[in-house]
């Protein structure tokens, strides 16, 4: 192993501390990194130890990392805790690897390693740090390789002839590069178009709505929330305030604020929203929720009020107050929650006008939409549009007919036309009851989509969606499902509590494990030496008695392991040894029974009276097999 392969991982490592979990970590890794740039690796180790103790460190790494990450993380970045655990992991295993004289797969594997680890580091938000750390990896990584090779030519001689393919590469590269900035962009979104009108959707929350078809949508099980606590429906996770051509989006330019939230409920009346399956990418929760707390201490909420997680520390607890102020205040609606393309708002203001004419209010008039969009409308997910035409004409003229997302988009772009702030907001409904646990269950079939329209200085929801929405319709789960579902309940919380843990926390559970037993074996070394009666129970037979038996075995009777004395001893009575004999043997192995299970007797008794039977027992002619009268 060259010893300046080392400066490499010494570039990942201090870069891994600044998205990493922990600064403390990284610099940990970068001090194990460095002692081998001053000695040189020693430590011979067979091809197969290599490969299981790597194997060891690498999942002991993740294990660590993935379970305890979020409650030592800096705070910096955000980086994964999923891909942190996995580079975090990769760099121990690379680091150990510079102690060994002689690893599997030589300088190779050990860049590999590493640029394995810098690659998973580069999901976080770090601008032009992550290039520089690409740059400054593949100069050291170029200069270890040069000086392990011992027949290298001097560089004076090597450039002039390397330089002009250098340059080559340097420039096709460059140009790659530049061209894949360009165009994927675009050909992104040509291909998400592409998708939306010729696949099957699914429900989801991207950033962008594309309303179409949802014939044969699949319609998943999948497990995704549990509410714990009192019954909350409309959890909202993503609000689309910009729609044009049958599309919405977010803001791109929202001012998300990284805010530090409480660890724990705030109140007994709490509602706990428990996060099932995989990292989570949103939040849900109420509109205008209280008391909001998440279990890693940390969020991200903007202007519209939507809490998302931040990605090195995800949470997967939620609680807040159904009751009492906002904790996050919704901001007050702008231009882009009145827009309307003016040819789409020429065909709806009339239709919006007609609808409202006998109200007055904006409450009333909403109440009034909604109303006509769940008597006059119908939900199904089998419709076709026409391309031609804007997908909400289409709807609310012709077809007359379509899923949530279409009710919601309709009435808030209608809410729009007559001069009522309103945007389409995306979630679920909670409608799944499991009596069992006494907590409901949300599934992604239950992702519905609904309107929240600017009323009386406050935002407030509506829900054009007529009941036969899927999404909408309240069950119970069978009993045996909602067992399973509480079990899965239980050892999620556990694991929510393990990972909450800190390291001191950690190490004084593994001290009470294993020091508990420790203390156990020094109590008992500790207690004052058993007495004679104790011994004689706990001993091994008398050597006389196991004489005894070896005589009796030549006559052909022997002792299975599961026979009593006692026992023995009546057998011994029916064999076709003399009376005299047989009585003698069959006394002797009751008086035995006596001393070595009540202390009754005197074992020095015991030995001259055996000795004297084996005697006898050996005098006398032995027997092929044991006779019985």
């Amino acid at each position: 192993m060259t010893r300046l392969l080392a400066l490499p991982v010494i570039v990942v490592a201090a870069f891994y501390g600044l998205v990493g979990p922990s600064r403390l970590l990284a610099a940990a890794l970068v001090l194990v990194a460095v002692v081998p740039l001053l000695f040189k690796p020693r430590l011979k180790v067979s091809g197969t130890a290599q490969v299981v103790i790597g194997s060891l460190l690498l999942v002991l790494g993740l294990l660590v990392l993935t379970t305890t990450g979020s409650s030592v993380h800096s705070g910096l970045m955000d980086l994964r805790r999923s891909w942190s655990a996995f580079a975090g992991a990769l760099l121990l295993v690379t680091a150990v690897r510079l102690y060994v004289a002689k690893p599997m797969g030589g300088d190779l594997a050990t860049l590999g390693l590493s640029l394995a680890a810098l690659t998973a580091c580069g999901g976080s938000r770090t601008g032009m740090l992550y290039p520089a750390a690409i740059v400054m990896f593949m100069v050291t990584a170029f200069l270890g390789r040069r000086f392990a090779d011992r027949g290298r030519a001097p560089l004076r001689k090597a450039l002039p002839r390397q330089l002009l393919p250098i340059m080559a590469m340097a420039l096709i590269s460059s140009f790659i590069t530049y061209s894949l900035i360009e165009l994927l962009p675009s050909a992104h979104l040509w291909a998400l178009k592409r998708i939306q009108l010729y696949t099957v959707p699914r429900a989801g929350f991207s950033q962008r709505m594309w309303l179409g078809s949802m014939r044969g949508m699949l319609m998943s099980d999948q497990k995704v929330l549990r509410v714990h606590g009192d019954n909350v429906d409309h959890l909202r996770g993503i609000v689309y305030r910009h729609y044009l051509g049958g599309r919405w989006s977010q803001d791109v330019d929202v001012d998300a604020t990284r805010t530090s939230l409480p660890k724990q409920a705030q109140s007994d009346d709490a509602i706990e929203i428990e996060i099932v399956g995989s990292e989570p990418r949103r939040y849900f929760v109420p509109l205008r929720a209280a008391g909001v707390a998440v279990s890693s201490g940390i969020a991200r909420v903007d202007a519209v009020g939507v809490i998302s997680p931040i990605a090195a520390k995800p949470s997967d607890r939620i609680w807040f107050d159904p009751r009492g102020d906002a904790s996050h205040p919704v901001a007050a609606p702008g231009p882009a929650d009145l827009t309307v393309a003016p040819d789409l708002h020429a065909r709806l203001e009339p239709l919006a006008r007609s609808w409202t004419a006998d109200v007055d209010g904006r409450a009333d008039q909403l109440a009034a939409l909604e109303q006509q969009l769940k008597r006059n409308y119908k939900y199904s997910l089998e419709f076709q549009h026409s391309r031609r035409r804007d997908p909400i004409a289409d709807f609310l003229f012709e077809e007359r007919g379509g899923h949530c997302e279409y009710f919601a988009s309709a009435m808030a772009l209608l809410a729009r036309s007559i001069e009522i702030p309103a945007r389409v907001v995306g979630g679920y409904r909670v409608v799944e009851r499991n009596e069992v646990g006494d907590y409901y269950l949300v599934r992604e079939r239950n992702a519905h989509t609904w309107v929240e329209a600017y009323v009386d200085g406050q935002w407030k929801t509506f829900d054009p969606t007529p009941a036969g929405d899927l999404a909408s319709t309240m069950t119970t789960m069978p009993f045996f499902s909602a067992w399973v579902d509480v079990v899965g309940s239980g050892w999620a919380s556990f694991l929510s509590w393990l990972d909450q843990r800190t390291w001191g926390e950690l190490l004084g559970v593994l001290a009470l494990l294993v020091g508990l037993p420790l203390s156990l074996r020094w109590w008992r070394h500790r207690q004052p030496p058993p007495t004679e009666e104790r011994k004689r129970l706990v001993d091994r037979p008398l050597p006389c008695f196991e004489k005894l038996i070896g005589a009796l075995a030549g006559h052909g009777i022997t002792r299975p392991a599961h026979e009593t004395l006692e026992q023995l001893a009546q057998r011994v009575e029916r064999t076709t040894l003399s009376e005299d004999l047989t009585h003698r043997t069959a006394a002797a192995l009751r008086r035995y029974a006596a001393w070595r299970y009540g202390s009754v007797g005197n074992a020095n008794s015991l030995d001259e009276d055996f000795a004297e039977l084996c005697r006898q027992l050996v005098s006398g002619k032995p027997r092929s097999h044991q006779q019985l009268r």
